[in-house]
């Protein structure tokens, strides 16, 4: 079944039929798709009342939410054995009072259409039941990211909203590092909520931070532009797990700065204009994920490194460092601005051409001062920040 349109669908009978594609619109879904797959690429899809979807695996793409919601009657929506996957759209489970838990097999977290989308999960427990969304299995794939919400309570492991995954804990260094998450107790990166480094694993808050730059140990930091500027002088080369700066933080040093968190490395810039300023940021072969939620963060390091650059979150990433400087200095693969502003003040800023750069829908690219960007793939979309014909490329102050 395809629907197309901006209206909305009301389905009251029983439904037997294969796949089905919900196209830029939104269906009020109160009856069964008894078989096949659900596959949204477009527009909401909302499950209550007796609403069940179908055995296939049920897939949320980029720009699409799929709401199922308990409100009215807490029943089974996605049958147990079914597989999810959430690719840069967004899954809301809505609870009742009586509780709910909803239970599928392979819950994949997956980069969006074009790699231009951040996935969100949703665990809405306001109703004042145990509201869970329950996997056997979290699979990771295609440099996704993932934003965890808690609504009605925070998300832990004793909490009425639960995100709970059965099989392998995907924690690297206590920190899972490619997703960050929200809720009652404010904005954090995400860690194990029951503190057990076994199965289950709960999707929770970290709670344990550093504030010092050059704390040993692959310490997950966290900076704030209100404490002391001490603690954000890098006196020596030091590897961390990750960074979530907020208020305005410079971070300094004569040294390098290194981001290691298994495959990945993490840099989340929440509030305020945050600069990281070393001589060197380092990646290595890890996976650069840079979410900046407003402000701006630049870099104006030497950054280096050979893995896709991803960007994420509505503010400005600046690029003002010279990042092409010789064999073990350069950064060589590409970046995907998925959101927000990048802001470029170095002709080398992109690094070698070896990686092009890709603008997605709702974002835009800015060459910053009198530029000379040298063979470098520049692949566009869309019409500017919110589609909104500001420009998806811009260039300002001065020739380039």
């Amino acid at each position: 079944m395809t629907k197309s349109g901006y209206g909305t669908l009301v389905l009251t009978g029983a439904n037997i039929h294969g796949a089905t594609t919900v196209s830029a619109s939104a269906i009020n879904h109160t009856s069964q798709f008894t078989n096949g797959s659900n596959d949204l690429i477009g527009g909401t899809l909302i499950v209550r009342d007796n609403g069940v979807l179908g055995s296939g695996t049920v897939t949320v793409n980029a720009g699409t939410r799929l709401v199922l919601d308990n409100t009215a009657a807490p029943i089974d929506r996605i049958p147990d054995a079914a597989n999810l996957t959430v690719a840069g759209g967004e899954l809301e489970l809505i609870g009742a009072a009586a509780g709910v838990t909803e239970v599928v097999n392979v819950l994949s977290i997956n980069a969006g259409n074009n790699a231009a989308s951040n996935t969100r999960i949703i665990i809405d427990s306001t109703a004042g039941g145990v509201t869970e969304l329950q996997a056997a299995t979290l699979t990771r794939n295609g440099q996704a990211t993932a934003h965890f919400v808690g609504r009605g309570a925070d998300l832990g492991d004793t909490s009425n909203s639960r995100l709970r995954v059965n099989g392998t804990n995907p924690l690297v260094n206590n920190v899972v590092p490619w997703a960050t998450i929200e809720g009652s107790a404010g904005f954090d990166l995400v860690t194990d909520a029951d503190g057990v480094a076994g199965a289950p694993f709960y999707v929770g808050r970290v709670t344990s931070y550093s504030n010092n730059i050059n704390s040993p140990g692959l310490p997950i930091v966290r900076l704030d532009g209100s404490e002391p500027p001490a603690n954000r002088v890098l006196t020596g080369n030091n590897t961390i797990a990750a960074l979530l700066l907020e208020n305005g933080v410079t971070i300094s040093g004569s040294a390098t700065l290194t981001m290691q968190t298994g495959g990945q490395g993490q840099i989340v810039s929440r509030t305020g204009d945050n600069v990281i300023a070393t001589t060197r940021l380092d990646f290595g072969n890890r996976e650069p994920l840079l979410r900046v939620e407003s402000g701006s963060l630049e870099i104006s390091s030497n950054l280096t490194g050979s893995n896709t650059l991803r960007k994420e979150g509505l503010g400005s990433l600046i690029l003002s460092g010279d990042n092409d400087q010789g064999a073990g200095q350069q950064f060589t693969a590409q970046i995907q601005l998925n959101a927000g502003t990048l802001i470029a003040r170095h002709s080398d800023a992109f690094g070698t051409t070896a990686g092009d750069v890709n603008i997605h829908d709702r974002a835009a690219l800015v060459l910053d001062g009198s530029l000379t960007i040298g063979n470098e793939t520049l692949r566009v979309r869309g019409t500017g920040l919110n589609n909104d014909y500001s420009g998806v490329l811009r260039a300002i102050n001065g020739a380039t």
